[in-house]
């Protein structure tokens, strides 16, 4: 029924560890910024996607360890699914610091004229 999995580990292990980690991140997520405006569509993809990766990892783990049907295969697209996901994430996050990070240099660009001004 199932084999020796990842690095030893038997895929159901695995699968419970990525249950785990789904729920940290439905928990704990990325919270806006104040004075970073979000589209509803990147609230969305930084809100529950990283959650979400986990959660299908742990259905593909469970798959490899045939603890639900759909074999090596579907388990295979599962885990190429939750990269897609993930580097949708990853690229919403890093737009999102991005936008931070000029918002930040435009405030003290702005301190740095009112001083100057004086």
């Amino acid at each position: 029924m199932t084999d020796a999995g990842l690095l030893g580990i038997p895929w159901p292990i695995w699968g419970i560890l990525c249950l785990g980690v789904s729920l940290a991140y439905f928990w704990f997520w990325p919270k806006p910024q104040p004075d970073v405006p979000r589209s509803p569509l990147s609230a969305i993809v930084l809100r529950w996607f990283h959650g979400l990766v986990w959660l299908v990892l742990a259905f593909s783990a469970f798959m490899n360890g045939g603890l639900i049907g759909g074999g090596r295969e579907q388990a295979f697209r599962l885990a190429l699914f939750a990269l897609v996901l993930y580097i949708v994430f990853i690229m919403q996050l890093i737009g999102e610091r991005v936008k931070q990070a000029a918002i930040e240099i435009r405030r003290e660009e702005g301190e740095r004229g009112e001083t100057t001004n004086e």
